[in-house]
């Protein structure tokens, strides 16, 4: 089908909205919209995680870890998840692993930020780029991709045995122990108004905040309710009412698109951002692609707080019909899209891919990977990130001022399907 290189792009922002942190957008959180009608499913999962011996004798994989620090159902009163611990008879089955002969950091540089693998057989495991170790995070055996959203030195998950939203710390030296206990989000009461079960996490637009959404227990008042938080608990807008499916967030709003029109919920009211598709918001900007009356389409761009739009590159209008796209912002508004991919859609077989990266106010570069696993993870500083694939870690960054991308040597990512990119509260020196 033919493209137009400057496709009719509609343009609308709101005042405030630009901010600088960071959010993660790892995949289409439409997608992870499954979990609110399927939470109750889910819920089955982290019972298995509680379950302890019982699911060491029903399933032996259970002891193809590390020792396995599980998460308990708690009440209203209590302050987080008490673990457990159990030992483990066999080794992990292709354990993510860094060669411990490596010299210097994993990225050629000291970067404030730890990798999260996993989502396969073998759990999920943290990779520090700075002491090159790999270590098992044995609290989120058996949680989905679907269900992590990374905040600074951990993950916000819910418990869905009690619909109760958590922060778990990943913190810590390989072989030094436990990381910190896990914080409760506790945002279930405001003043008069009780919101129902916790049913979703969106990342703010800095790792320090999340939105946590509830079911909402208003009488007749339909759709959900959105409280965005920090990562300690405290309350820093809302509660606001979502009437549509969750996609995106902003520090100030949840994006939500609903008969092909994208939407901003915020303490404000609803706000009409244009007809369009959705995909990520970062730092003050959505990502969406758009498509004009001759049905070519291309990347959009809107900024939320400077009135700015951008167009970006064109995108086959099969590929957005099928919704076969992956679009993840930084925070510093930079943009890697990937046509014809949806981690999700590719459990098993991961196929070439080609990356199109444009940095803030840059020009696009087109980067060839030879498979794909997961939606690329932007590094807190913007300049660079990483991808998962069949053959390990790729590293793509700006070298003698043109984007390249190169395999990460000395790192085995085993049969891990999802990265994340969980940023640090500061550098880490290694100790002996």
């Amino acid at each position: 089908m033919a493209e137009s290189p400057d496709p009719p792009i509609e343009v609308l922002t709101s005042g405030d909205d630009a901010s600088t942190g960071m959010t993660h957008a790892r995949k289409h959180v439409s997608r992870k919209w499954l979990l609110v009608v399927g939470v109750l499913a889910l819920a089955a999962l982290f019972l298995v995680v509680t379950s302890g011996d019982d699911r060491a004798a029903e399933d032996p994989a259970a002891n193809d870890r590390t020792p396995s620090t599980s998460q308990q159902s708690s009440g209203p009163d209590s302050a987080a998840p008490g673990p457990t611990t159990t030992t483990p008879d066999l080794a992990p089955v292709d354990p993510v692993t860094v060669d411990p002969g490596r010299a210097g950091p994993l990225l050629g540089r000291s970067v404030d930020a730890m990798l999260l693998l996993g989502g396969g057989e073998s759990g999920w495991w943290v990779v520090d780029l700075t002491d090159n170790s790999a270590r098992p995070a044995p609290v989120l055996d058996d949680v989905p991709a679907s269900a992590i959203t990374p905040v600074r030195d951990g993950v916000a998950l819910i418990n869905p045995v009690d619909a109760v939203p958590f922060v778990f710390p990943l913190t810590g030296a390989a072989g030094s122990g436990s990381p910190a206990p896990p914080r409760r989000l506790d945002t279930g009461t405001h003043g008069d108004v009780v919101t129902g079960p916790a049913v979703l996490v969106l990342a703010g637009d800095g790792p320090d905040q999340v939105w946590v959404l509830h079911g909402s227990r208003r009488g007749s008042s339909a759709g959900l309710q959105a409280t965005l938080v920090g990562i300690d608990g405290a309350v820093l807008a809302g509660p606001i009412d979502v009437p549509g499916t969750p996609v995106a967030a902003t520090s100030r709003s949840i994006v939500f698109d609903a008969a092909g029109r994208t939407f901003l919920a915020s303490v404000d009211g609803i706000d009409a951002v244009g007809v369009g598709t959705t995909y990520d918001a970062a730092g003050g900007v959505v990502a969406r692609v758009v498509c004009d009356e001759e049905a070519q389409c291309a990347e959009s761009i809107h900024s939320l707080g400077t009135g700015t739009a951008a167009a970006g590159s064109s995108i086959p209008s099969q590929v957005v019909s099928d919704e076969r796209i992956t679009m993840v912002l930084s925070a510093q508004g930079g943009l890697v899209t990937v046509s014809g991919f949806v981690p999700d859609l590719v459990p098993g077989f991961t196929p070439a891919a080609t990356l199109r990266v444009t940095p803030p106010g840059g020009e696009p570069a087109d980067i060839d990977v030879p498979s794909i696993r997961a939606a690329p993870a932007w590094l807190p500083d913007g300049e660079s990130l990483v991808v998962l694939t069949n053959i390990g870690l790729h590293h793509v960054s700006i070298e003698d001022g043109r984007w390249t991308g190169r395999r990460l040597e000395g790192i085995d990512v085993g049969d891990a399907t999802s990265v994340f990119v969980i940023p640090r509260a500061e550098a880490q020196v290694p100790t002996d």
